[in-house]
């Protein structure tokens, strides 16, 4: 499994980057809409602010349990 970690990083953080992308396409498309209102734009706030800290507790663990 060692000898295949790098490509299986490299593939997910590709894959994460495509979900960030179309993510973000999708606020925009939403947001110039002018069907955005301040309860779905405090949402999207609360969802990314969930999701990057999910992100930090990850690496987090990665990095402890990886680099001990």
């Amino acid at each position: 499994m060692h000898a295949y970690i790098d490509g299986v990083i490299y593939c997910l953080v590709f894959f994460m980057l495509c979900i960030m992308i179309f993510w973000w396409r999708d606020v925009i498309r939403e947001s110039t809409s002018k069907e955005c209102i301040l309860k779905q734009f405090n949402q999207v706030r609360l969802g990314f602010t969930f999701i990057v800290s999910e992100v930090c507790f990850s690496l987090d663990f990665w990095a402890f349990f990886i680099l001990h």
